[in-house]
């Protein structure tokens, strides 16, 4: 059963239609799936069921911990995701090519033409900086209807979301549940999907003892390096193990935080420890190759792990 929906809690709507345009079309919808990482793990999975529904299709891929969202990408979400024929992904992994759009959780933005109408989608969980308030005017002026999906609105569940438009103005947006007949096919490739990241997940390995030396000794062997110089929160904590599965050591470890590998003097290395506050391990000799923090680098992750 539809209900109206509160857009000053879930969306903010602009309507501005060039005079000299007719709209195609009295309603723009959409369907809102929500968590894809929720939904792939439900007995049900509504993405399992899309071919058939009208509509712009919309998904995000936000998780806890958050590094499990690259890691998904790394296990071939993105593949998945064109397969379920998702049009928009909202995520900080950004994999863009002609059939899947990514839309980045801070400040990002799709603009499609949906019958006439230019139809923004943006997402925006944090304030306004002052380059998004200039982003944001250039948006206005570049679309006649804009939805601002906010951190609540990200969290809704799935939803058939139509916006009715009568006059080039807008005159209703309502919201119900979504209904959809599975696909077999589909909810197979999700099935598998899902057991192949449990599977990984759930594998045993072992450790030896502490895991930051089991990170940085496994490191600083596959990567032909002799010493790491990291930030101290790197570690969510500490414990020693004999074995540990994937899934433990991702909540022991903030393996989103890059690095990039680089050869430094040992003067360099103290110097930049001191002055940034960082920490070192290994062997620091006269000449190092090392791995240094650098936003612009790869996940730390990338360095440790062999890709499957």
């Amino acid at each position: 059963m539809k209900f109206k929906l509160l857009l000053l809690a879930f969306a903010v709507l602009i309507l501005s239609c060039t005079k000299g345009v007719v709209p195609r079309t009295s309603k723009i919808e959409v369907v809102y799936i929500g968590s894809i990482y929720e939904d792939i793990y439900k007995e049900n999975p509504v993405s399992a069921g899309l071919a058939k529904l009208p509509g712009i299709k919309i998904t995000h891929t936000k998780t806890e911990p958050g590094f499990m969202e690259y890691y998904l990408y790394r296990m071939g979400l993105h593949e998945l995701l064109k397969e379920l024929e998702i049009d928009y992904v909202i995520g900080d992994t950004m994999v863009q090519d002609r059939d899947l759009f990514g839309i980045d959780r801070s400040m990002g933005y799709a603009i499609m033409n949906y019958g006439g109408i230019r139809f923004a989608v943006v997402s925006s969980e944090d304030s306004l900086t002052i380059e998004d308030q200039i982003q944001w005017t250039l948006l206005k002026e570049r679309s006649d209807i804009i939805w601002v999906i906010d951190a609540k609105a990200l969290n809704l569940q799935p939803s058939m979301i139509d916006f009715y438009i009568q006059d080039r103005a807008l005159s209703d947006t309502t919201m119900s549940p979504i209904k959809v007949e599975t696909d077999t096919a589909r909810s197979r490739k999700i099935r598998e999907f899902r057991n192949h990241i449990e599977n990984r997940l759930s594998r045993k390995f072992y450790v030896g003892g502490r895991v930051d030396d089991h990170l940085f000794s496994l490191i600083a062997e596959r990567q032909g390096i002799n010493a790491i110089v990291y930030p101290e929160n790197l570690f969510v904590k500490v414990i020693e193990a004999d074995s540990m599965t994937l899934r433990v050591l991702m909540d022991c470890i903030a393996f989103e935080t890059k690095f990039k590998k680089t050869e430094m003097e040992q003067a360099a290395i103290l110097e930049i420890c001191q002055t940034e506050g960082l920490l070192q391990w290994g062997n620091i000799k006269e000449e190092n190759v090392i791995l240094l923090p650098d936003e612009s680098g790869q996940h730390i992750f990338d360095f440790y792990s062999k890709k499957e």
